[in-house]
């Protein structure tokens, strides 16, 4: 199920979607009591179906509506709704910090350690309040305007949290977190502390220091490992040669056994304030030998050290010791080779890693988890008129595949297509691809890239011919700013904004009259839709120019009976009339030729002309239809009469001649003219 804007769930009003992923899609959504809009988390529906998840979810959103402070995303409320599960939290208006890091590049270290900061000290309330959040990483950090420097960081997505101190995974055994900012303790199903936020929160700040991923493994079986093991030496390499404590910061922060890693996030953003803090110019100790000395490192401006609200108790923050494997008396060590206790207490979690390594390559075991497949590559897509064609390459022992559309699932392949043939129309969509296994097991979803399907064919497309042309109506299509008309392979119109067209006097004959829409920048279009018809030269009076054809010309003009000039008129807006043909005699007598749609119709027109007829006059003709004729003295004489033979039951015909008699008609028409 997929929300559209103006629709109502569980109360609220449907904005847009803002993003969708592995839970579910988030939409922008309007409360529906207070003047206020919301973000609204709706889960998937296979999820929702999910007891043990759905309960896991009530409990998990009651702990995070417990949590208030100015750097986290407050949840408000949750529910269920058609089956599936909701939560609302602030709406964020801003860029999360993965996504100002595609596209402006690293970060200033002045910006990161507002960010940090910020971060901290959310995280060190949650973990106060006894939650850890365990999936901190830069797409889960929402940046808005205002706030200290213009800028606002607030920690979202809580929907995960959990207790502190539990040892399972999940209640299902899945890794709530992105493998590369998850502790080593988190891969191994150890206790789930605080240490798994400082954790994953220096993997964060290096990241939006470097604008790299301290671990970037191609495949989650590398990524594990190298998780477990601990960062490469060179990983540090690409930090600032000058800024030794701001390597040992990040390097504590990161390390392998919790209890190496600073006490509180606090703590870690403090030593990453002191480690990028100006560096004093170097003083050459008296005594020593004279001599070139490099250059200090350029200073790096601070932003003011925040202060909590008065309502919040400033939160004391530990002192950082030295990193565990500095040697003795190295205050300020950067290198990443330690030795005494340090080295001691890393042994075990190497040891660990190489054993699950090994059971992996030599048992062929495999992880419930959604990392335990190796993710789908390449996924591409195309756009086309029937739909957007889904490509990928295939991953090894996989027996099918899911296909989401913006976070919903919208079909099953075996192969490495799908083809997405229910996308809206002119719709901007995102699709993502998983791998599943035999036995039900699920990789990581791969996402493509946002592109906008091709708008739907206008449908209905109905052509009529009328008094003056040929008229198109089509159903309005989702999108479509404009549509384009053709007549053949002539273009009638580029631009026309309503669903209707007016093709006035077309020539005669068999036409193909088509339609395309289109958006507005011109970039989704649609397929053509087509009807042919036939345009008779009496375009909407066709029958009438049938049905008296020993009266009429073959085409408008010249060459009716009694050298008549005779065309196609538009019904008065009194006359019930539907077609008109009108005739001039050189005499000076006027001919109508007129059609009805139904009996009602016509007889609507004889009630018209009661009211102005001779009531003494004939009231039907020698062969039976009706007849009517004006009064006597009438300055404009006029007799109107209606016909009997099959084919022109609804028709009529009317003459006039002015300054004449009925007589002088009937001898000058009635009688002689060939009807």
């Amino acid at each position: 199920m997929e929300l559209t804007p103006g629709s109502v769930f569980a109360g609220y009003r449907v904005i847009r979607q803002l993003g969708s992923g592995g839970m579910g899609a988030v939409y922008l959504v309007q409360h529906p009591r207070l003047p206020r809009q919301d973000a609204m988390k709706v889960i998937h529906a296979h999820l929702s179906g999910d007891p043990a998840f759905a309960a896991r979810f009530e409990r998990e959103a009651e702990l995070a509506c417990s949590l208030d402070h100015p750097a986290l995303v407050r949840v408000h409320d949750r529910g269920r709704e058609q089956g599936r599960l909701w939560l609302t939290m602030q709406y964020v208006d801003g860029p999360d910090a993965e996504q100002v890091l595609r596209r402006e590049g690293t970060m200033a270290p002045v910006r990161v350690l507002r960010i940090l900061e910020a971060v901290a000290g959310g995280l060190d309330h949650a973990h106060a309040m006894g939650l850890v959040h365990r999936d901190v990483k830069p797409a889960n950090i929402l940046l808005s305007p205002g706030g200290t420097g213009g800028e606002r960081a607030l920690l979202g997505d809580f929907g995960i949290a959990q207790a502190s101190g539990a040892t399972r995974l999940t209640d299902t055994g899945s890794l709530p977190a992105s493998l590369p900012y998850a502790a080593p303790e988190q891969l191994l199903g150890g206790p789930i502390t605080a240490a798994v936020d400082v954790y994953a929160l220096g993997c964060t700040a290096y990241e939006l220091l470097t604008g790299r991923r301290l671990f970037d493994q191609d495949s989650s079986l590398a990524l594990m490992g190298a998780v477990l093991a601990g960062p490469r030496h060179e990983a540090w390499d690409v930090l600032p040669a000058g800024r030794p404590a701001l390597r040992a910061a990040l390097q504590r922060a990161v390390a392998t056994n919790p209890d190496d890693r600073p006490p509180s996030c606090t703590a870690l953003a403090e030593a990453v304030r002191s480690a990028i803090a100006p560096v004093p110019t170097t003083v050459v100790p008296a005594g020593a030998p004279a001599g070139p000395h490099p250059p200090p490192p350029a200073p790096w401006p601070l932003p003011p050290v925040p202060t909590a609200p008065s309502s919040w108790p400033p939160q004391q923050a530990a002192a950082l010791p030295p990193p565990p494997w500095n040697p003795p008396g190295q205050a300020d060590g950067g290198g990443s080779h330690g030795s005494g206790n340090g080295r001691r207490r890393r042994w075990p979690w190497l040891l660990g890693a190489l054993l699950l390594l090994a059971a992996v390559a030599t048992a062929g075991l495999l992880f419930v988890s959604p990392w335990g497949i190796d993710s789908p590559r390449g996924v591409r897509v195309d756009v086309q008129s029937g739909g957007v064609e889904v490509r990928w390459e295939p991953v090894a022992g996989v027996d099918a595949y899911e296909v989401h559309r913006d976070g919903v699932l919208v079909g099953r392949a075996e192969g490495t297509t799908y083809l997405d043939g229910e996308v809206g129309s002119g719709t901007r969509v995102t699709y993502s691809v998983a791998a599943v296994a035999e036995d039900g097991e699920r990789s990581d979803p791969t996402t493509s890239e946002t592109v906008v399907s091709a708008l739907h064919p206008a449908a209905d497309l109905a052509a009529e011919v009328g008094m003056t042309g040929v008229t198109l109506t089509w159903a309005a299509v989702d999108n479509a700013e404009h549509y384009e008309i053709r007549r053949g392979d002539e273009v009638l119109e580029t631009r026309t904004a309503g669903t209707s067209f007016l093709d006035e006097g077309p020539p005669p004959g068999t036409h193909d009259y088509s339609v395309v829409a289109v958006d507005a920048d011109g970039g989704a279009r649609s397929s053509s839709v087509s009807v042919v018809l036939d345009v008779s030269p009496w375009l909407g009076a066709a029958e009438l120019a049938e049905a008296f054809r020993d009266l009429l010309p073959d085409a408008p003009g010249a060459g009716g009976w009694g050298d008549a000039t005779c065309g196609t008129a538009e019904p008065l807006s009194t006359s019930p009339a539907v077609a008109v043909v009108s005739c001039a005699l050189p005499s000076g007598i006027y001919v109508d030729f007129l059609q009805y749609p139904d009996q009602a119709a016509l007889d609507r027109r004889i009630a018209q002309l009661d009211a102005l007829t001779d009531p003494a006059a004939p009231r039907t003709t020698d062969r039976g239809g009706w007849y009517r004729q004006s009064p006597a003295g009438n300055q404009v004489a006029w007799e109107a009469w209606g016909l009997t033979e099959p084919g022109r039951e609804l028709m009529e015909i009317y003459i006039e001649w002015d300054g004449h008699t009925v007589a002088d008609l009937d001898a000058a028409w009635y009688y002689a003219a060939p009807w």
